[in-house]
């Protein structure tokens, strides 16, 4: 957990990839990718992951800006709506801007410009009338 608080005053997000911390966070980013597999267990009611990811390690996790959100599911577009504007707002603290670039590579924010698009074309279609 300290590992993971040092890489974030670092690095300003908890989405360490294996690239930005194998030199000064070895193994961080293994670990934070098993404690997304734990929460995932945990989350469909697997008694191995209400062992390994306890209500008190979840809580510590989202103390520090953990993030939950598999790669993949960034990448597929299987996240929250909730989840997608947390994930913007981080962005935007990062980048002090709330337009992620398509060519964004960074696990943290991956697919995050696409849902951008659909929110602004959503908008559009209801500033027009045409959406309820």
């Amino acid at each position: 957990m300290e590992q993971l608080r040092q890489f974030k005053a670092k690095f300003g997000h908890c989405a360490p990839t294996k690239k930005e911390s194998e030199d000064d966070f070895p193994g961080l980013a293994k670990w934070c990718s098993l404690q997304r597999s734990h929460m995932e267990k945990k989350m469909a009611g697997n008694e191995m992951g209400e062992k390994n990811m306890p209500d008190e390690n979840e809580n510590r996790l989202r103390d520090v800006g953990f993030n939950f959100t598999t790669c993949k599911q960034q990448r597929e577009g299987t996240m929250s709506w909730e989840e997608r504007f947390e994930q913007l707002k981080r962005f935007k603290e990062t980048h002090g801007h709330c337009k992620p670039s398509k060519n964004e590579r960074t696990d943290e924010f991956a697919g995050l410009h696409q849902w951008c698009i659909h929110q602004r074309m959503h908008l559009r279609k209801k500033m027009a009338g045409k959406e309820d």
